[in-house]
């Protein structure tokens, strides 16, 4: 009996090393470090300044029949892709001088420039001053109704790309002295969102 115990001991000793032979198995490890979250940037520029509060055009001394344009360079010079809207608008009118042939239709001297001064905005993709085919067009009314509007725009602008936004304007030729001497200011904020709304 005592050599049946000694048999089957041996017998599973063997049997175990057998079996751990048979199910050993390869291993390699590799290392992953240096893993990093970054936040991206939104960033625009507007004539490649990075200002808030800049003023860029006067046009002073206008006179009926007299049409102009400006474009301001946007820039999205962040790392995403941002979205483009107008807020916070508003034209604020001043009667300005008060001419003697103004105060015959006028006599409050209120600022009607903006009733009478045709305004277009848009996003002009090649930068022609020309509204093409495709381009959004953000207002084309008159000046006035420019700050009634709500401009949720959403133009994509990717990270490092440029569009234009171009204002034209137009005073007609049959105003009369109705205007001479007022003046209407402008200002509004170009936004760059990560979202479209």
């Amino acid at each position: 009996m005592k050599q049946i115990l000694i048999s089957l001991s041996i017998i599973s000793v063997v049997g175990s090393l057998v079996i751990s032979g048979t199910i050993a198995q390869f291993r390699d490890e590799e290392r992953i470090t240096g893993n990093v979250f970054q936040a991206g940037t939104l960033d625009l520029t507007v004539d490649d300044k990075n200002t808030p509060g800049l003023t860029i055009f006067n046009f002073s001394n206008i006179a009926s029949s007299e049409k102009g344009f400006y474009s301001w360079k946007l820039k999205n010079v962040g790392t995403l892709t941002g979205f483009l809207d107008l807020s916070s608008i508003s034209v604020i009118e001043d009667g300005g001088l008060h001419p003697e042939a103004e105060r015959v239709i006028d006599t409050d001297n209120s600022g009607d420039l903006g009733e009478t001064l045709h305004f277009q905005v848009w996003f002009d993709t090649n930068n022609n001053k020309i509204i093409n085919e495709g381009e959004i067009i953000i207002h084309d009314e008159i000046l006035d109704d420019f700050e009634v509007a709500l401009y949720d725009i959403d133009k994509r602008l990717a990270a490092g790309a440029i569009t234009y936004l171009t204002l034209r304007w137009e005073l007609p030729a049959d105003i009369r002295n109705k205007i001479q001497g007022d003046e209407a200011k402008v200002h509004f904020t170009i936004e760059l969102d990560q979202f479209a709304d």
